[in-house]
């Protein structure tokens, strides 16, 4: 995976992850992301300062300094939404609304955006698209209600479909929206 690559590369893992230290690997990656206009700024010659990638550890942590460098700031990215295509953007979108409890925030005759509450994002935006839906999805929601077999009558009513039978020991049900999109309704956490 790259960003395994820009972790073990570029950035020193493990106990001494916050130490400089040469590593010609991770110096040849950074050229390379350098090169590529990743890092977002102009290319340094060798035994120059470079510019450094902000990354996540694949732990979930900050993945350490560069050599000779202070310690890197995570990325100022914040998620505004997930775009949904669909046939009927405005109709999925209140479907998706009422069936989250979420509200409008845009709404065009094109476009509709709902969000969790009007200054809280992620938020979903539903756009048309000509093509129709030809296979599962790549990415789906999981959502875990306090009590799953009322959630997903509740969802059934609302005009979602389900997927297939509950078999033994699974902890989903999943569901189809109106347009076919698969989304799960997990169950109770455990303890």
């Amino acid at each position: 995976m790259l960003l395994n690559a820009i972790t073990d590369g570029f950035f020193r893992s493990g106990p001494q992850r916050d130490q400089p230290g040469p590593d010609p690997a991770g110096e040849r990656i950074g050229e390379s992301l350098c090169e590529h206009g990743v890092t977002g700024g102009p290319r340094r010659g060798r035994g120059q300062q470079r510019h450094v990638v902000s990354a996540v550890s694949a732990g979930g942590g900050f993945a350490g300094r560069a050599a000779g460098l202070p310690m890197l700031r995570p990325m100022a990215l914040e998620w505004e939404q997930i775009m949904v295509d669909s046939a009927d953007p405005i109709a999925l979108g209140h479907w998706w609304a009422e069936a989250l409890g979420w509200v409008v925030v845009d709404e065009t005759e094109e476009i509709i955006e709902i969000r969790p509450e009007p200054d809280r994002m992620p938020g979903l935006l539903f756009v048309t698209v000509p093509e129709g839906k030809t296979s599962k999805n790549r990415l789906h929601p999981d959502f875990r209600p306090d009590d799953q077999e009322a959630e997903v009558a509740r969802l059934l009513s609302l005009g979602a479909r389900r997927v297939d039978t509950v078999q033994d020991g699974q902890h989903w049900v999943t569901l189809l929206d109106p347009e076919g999109n698969e989304f799960c309704v997990l169950s109770a956490p455990r303890s």
